[in-house]
């Protein structure tokens, strides 16, 4: 499909109203311009400087502007998390930027005092192919550097490759200054020290646990070295510790850390939007513009299988209702059981009868492997703060001595089936959001798991609803659970397996 130019200007002036997406200053633009100047003499010096200057002046490959500013801002910040659109040279940059701070010993740490680049990328093959990337720019420094020499006594036609103290494996290049090191997001990891850790295609790690790996494996990496941590993915769609970092529901990422956020249309290239706008196209023949907006847009959806429809779940969040730790009235808790690998998680909401709304009050999500024996305890110090009518209950075995004692100590349980009635109430939550009935406060982890929870069709034409690859829908479970007695509509059936 031709791009129009007035259907695509209309449309990116529409996607730049969403003000996450980074724009690019004036600040930005004049100091890109000023970098790029050839400069009177070529000087190593000057070019250890920047990573910009680096690969424009002695590699001679020039980033665009939007690659100026990602090598910029991870020159001056000790965490970045950046999302951005497929193709648009994320990658590249990355192994540009570990070229130029491994080679010239920007962050020296250690005992040694040098510079070790961490790169961590979703798959073993994609962790060799960016070493490659690597080493591609290693080879143009090369030809670069031998027409600078041409004519002198320290010509030479493999000026970095020489430089090299051991010979380049495919998961490691040395130089005296630094090396770089790739590997896959496993327990290789684990026992490395670096002064720059970078994650590539953050929110794809092919972990059993990705959040685990992350925060238990590949962070405590800078610990000893107070190291750099950088960040970069097209995103996923689902929560999970990148998402959490990002904080798309918000202004501003999470404390500490600096955000970039591009879509496809900041490359600037008429070739390339003229490719992406044809792969819009087919994207929308096919139905799949959900999976093209995370894509290419950048966008934290779940897809085409999103079960519950996002802007309705933007439309139950109420920016006047907070948190609250005590209501007046009566309360229902839905309580989901986890186990060693899944938390336990208990949801609190109130039903108010004349509006016939229910409304998400607190949540409180226990640690994995959580006693589940203890959460009675737990309930019991909710009694100063909430007037409990009724807890809704996992039924499962993880969960039957705590409902033993909670109906020692006299709460009335109401027993939830999920085998036979998990799909069913969420089909009613799904009705309960379409008619406005259902409203929580700006609780990021909840709307998170309401938007990225999945429904596919079996081939025998039922309906499967399940969290998806790699994330979670403890919360939603229990919030669902808790909404369960007051969402059920009359003369409402369909057939659910699970």
């Amino acid at each position: 499909m031709k791009r129009d130019n007035d259907e695509f200007i209309a449309y990116k002036e529409n996607l730049e109203k969403f003000e996450y997406y980074t724009q690019l200053t004036q600040e930005d633009k004049a100091k890109y311009f000023e970098m790029s100047k050839k400069p009177l003499k070529f000087s190593l010096t000057l070019a250890k400087k920047h990573p910009f200057y680096w690969l424009y002046h002695v590699c001679g490959m020039k980033p665009r502007d939007y690659q100026f500013k990602m090598l910029d801002t991870m020159h001056k910040y000790g965490k970045v998390a950046g999302v951005t659109s497929r193709q648009i040279g994320k990658s590249v940059m990355v192994a540009g930027f570990a070229f130029w701070a491994a080679y010239n010993n920007i962050y020296p740490s250690g005992i040694d005092k040098k510079t070790t680049v961490l790169i961590v990328s979703h798959t073993e093959d994609a962790a060799k192919k960016l070493l490659q990337e690597v080493s591609n720019f290693v080879s143009m420094a090369d030809e670069r550097m031998a027409i600078y020499s041409r004519n002198t006594k320290f010509h030479t036609k493999e000026y970095f490759t020489e430089k090299m103290t051991k010979k380049p494996t495919q998961y490691k290049l040395e130089w005296v200054g630094g090396k770089i090191i790739v590997l896959p997001p496993t327990d290789k990891v684990r026992g490395n020290s670096a002064s720059v850790l970078i994650i590539d295609e953050a929110d794809f790690l092919k972990a059993d646990d990705p959040d685990y790996f992350f925060n238990s494996v590949a962070l405590p990496t800078t610990t000893a070295t107070s190291g750099k941590v950088f960040l970069w993915s097209t995103p996923k769609g689902v929560p999970s510790f990148f998402y959490n970092i990002i904080r798309p529901l918000n202004d501003e990422p999470l404390e500490g850390w600096n955000r970039i956020w591009f879509p496809w249309t900041i490359v600037g290239n008429d070739k390339m939007l003229d490719y992406v706008w044809t792969v819009r196209d087919q994207y929308i023949k096919k139905g799949d513009e959900m999976d093209f907006k995370i894509e290419y847009e950048a966008s934290f959806l779940s897809g085409k299988h999103t079960y519950f429809n996002p802007e309705l779940i933007d439309e139950a969040v109420d920016d006047d209702l907070r948190e609250q730790y005590d209501a007046h009235g009566p309360v229902t808790i839905g309580l989901d059981f986890g186990d060693t690998h899944s938390r336990t998680v208990l949801t609190v909401v109130q039903y108010n009868k004349e509006r016939n709304e229910v409304t998400l009050l607190w949540y409180k999500e226990f640690p994995a492997g959580y006693n589940n024996g203890d959460i009675p305890t737990f309930i019991d110090s909710l009694r100063s703060r909430y007037l409990i009518k009724e807890i809704v209950v996992d039924d499962c075995v993880g969960g039957k001595t705590a409902i033993e004692l909670l109906r020692r100590r006299g709460y009335n349980l109401r027993l939830f089936q999920f085998k036979r009635d998990k799909h069913e109430y969420y089909e009613y939550m799904k009705v309960a959001f379409a008619n406005k009935r259902i409203k929580m406060y700006r609780a990021l982890d909840v709307i998170a798991q309401l938007k990225a929870l999945e429904s596919h069709e079996t081939m025998q034409g039922n309906i499967q609803i399940r969290k998806p690859n790699g994330g979670r829908d403890d919360i939603v479970d229990a919030f669902m659970m808790a909404c369960s007695p007051f969402i059920k509509p009359e003369q409402f059936r369909k057939r659910y397996v699970l």
